[in-house]
């Protein structure tokens, strides 16, 4: 307040010796006959002279951008962006370095040696060629970056920067899933004989169960062909080899000694109460968890006192995101958990879904059907699509439960009637798929 006192006093004994004051010009908003046309930046505002006056064209800030001189144009200013970089595995965008930060790759998650296509890419200190740039972090060998050792069995890996610890390996134990999890094989001659020293799943036991893949029995580094599928002296049936049609990417499945891979997981019951009429409904309206196989840690049963196979397959359905609705890419989506961007009548994040049911195909074509439980028959299921629905695979409004096996020559699907043909032998057939005929083969499962 003294303060104030003060200077009133001093502007008093100014006024009062000197008479009356002249205004200062503001020199600092002003310009010249020769700048007019000009511009220049003061902070993030961007000026021009116009009529001797700097006037504000525009502030860069309400772009979120910043003011700048144009080099080589004297009196000439723009808005920029400050491109920030992005951290390791957060999003990016472009080729090599992409908008990573320093010493980072922006990669494309397609990872062809894991089968996964997602359409999105992120940051990660690439160790393919140099597993020493990992320092202290580990060198993931499906994926060839970075990550830090922590995951315990279960937890989603690869994608966060998640490494699994131990023994364990990120996988994707279920090509339908698009997750990956800290994983554990067992030896495959163990499938179904307990736990075998497997991890548990958080609080549950997991067992030694048969996987979503094959492996073949080797002499040497040779596959052991067979002639009889099933039951063959060729096959060590102590090992759990048996003679069995195996894809190995040919034009045809190549019969081989081959046995299902040992993988840890929860044992998840298969469904035994299908029926031709009542599947939409119970797939629709009553999904049953208990049944859903895939998700991290959970593999089906086996079948005991009968042959028909327990098999994780996809269902006609998906299961939609929590956290996000709509998408344009894959970015969009929560695709460390499995979500990608689908179109359902609109884009949308989704994941696929999988329960496990008794399939009782015939190990070769005219052979007799493997037996199903008590109270169930072996049989093709069929289910009317839903009226003007327009994601229904095949014509005639039907679509087969589960979806059909798609007949491969190399990586390509086979279309007939042009082509190299169905492989009639395996029981593959032409058949009508959306708008284009494909070699397929309908599925046969355990159904009341």
């Amino acid at each position: 307040m003294k303060k104030l006192v003060l200077l009133s006093m001093v502007a008093l004994v100014t006024s009062a010796c000197g008479g009356s004051e002249k205004k200062p010009t503001d020199t600092a908003n002003t310009c010249t006959a020769a700048q007019n046309g000009q511009a220049k930046c003061e902070g993030t505002v961007w000026k021009t002279c116009n009529g001797g006056t700097w006037a504000t064209t525009k502030d860069c800030a309400a772009t979120q951008q910043l003011c700048r001189d144009v080099v080589g144009l004297a009196g000439q200013v723009e808005c920029y962006t400050v491109e920030v970089k992005k951290n390791e595995f957060e999003t990016c965008t472009g080729s090599g370095a992409g908008n990573c930060a320093t010493g980072m790759q922006c990669v494309s998650l397609t990872v062809p040696q894991a089968n996964l296509d997602i359409a999105a890419s992120i940051c990660v200190t690439d160790c393919s060629a140099n597993a020493g740039v990992c320092g202290a972090r580990t060198c993931d060998d499906i994926f060839g970056w970075c990550v830090t050792a922590t995951g315990a069995f279960g937890d989603p890996c690869g994608f966060d920067g998640t490494g699994c610890s131990g023994t364990l390996a990120c996988d994707r134990p279920d090509p339908v899933v698009s997750a990956f999890y800290c994983a554990a094989t067992c030896d495959g001659a163990s499938v179904n004989t307990g736990v075998a020293g497997c991890p548990a799943a958080g609080t549950i036991p997991t067992e030694c169960l048969a996987g979503a893949f094959v492996e073949t029995q080797k002499n040497g580094t040779a596959d052991v062909t067979c002639t009889t599928l099933g039951t063959d002296a060729a096959c060590n049936a102590t090992a759990k080899y048996t003679c069995r049609d195996v894809n190995t990417g040919g034009a045809a499945p190549e019969r081989l000694c081959a046995r299902m891979e040992g993988r840890c997981g929860a044992p998840v019951d298969a469904i035994q109460d299908l029926t031709t009429a009542g599947v939409d409904n119970w797939l629709g309206a009553t999904i049953n968890v208990d049944h859903l196989c895939g998700v991290p840690g959970q593999m089906c049963k086996p079948a005991t006192g009968f042959t028909a196979e327990a098999s994780c397959t996809e269902l006609p359905y998906v299961g939609l995101s929590d956290s996000t609705a709509s998408c344009a890419t894959d970015a969009d989506c929560e695709f460390t958990a499995g979500f990608t961007c689908m179109d359902l009548d609109g884009l949308t994040c989704a994941t696929p879904l999988s329960s496990c049911v008794l399939l009782c195909d015939p190990l070769e074509a005219g052979g007799p059907d493997l037996t199903c439980p008590g109270g169930t028959t072996c049989k093709q299921i069929k289910v009317d699509c839903a009226a003007g629905d327009t994601n229904c695979q095949l014509t005639g409004n039907k679509y087969f439960f589960p979806f059909p096996e798609v007949q491969f020559n190399g990586s390509n699907p086979v279309t007939c009637p042009t082509g190299t043909g169905c492989d009639t032998t395996n029981g593959f057939a032409c058949t009508t798929y959306g708008t284009s005929k494909y070699c397929l083969k309908a599925h046969k499962v355990c159904a009341l």
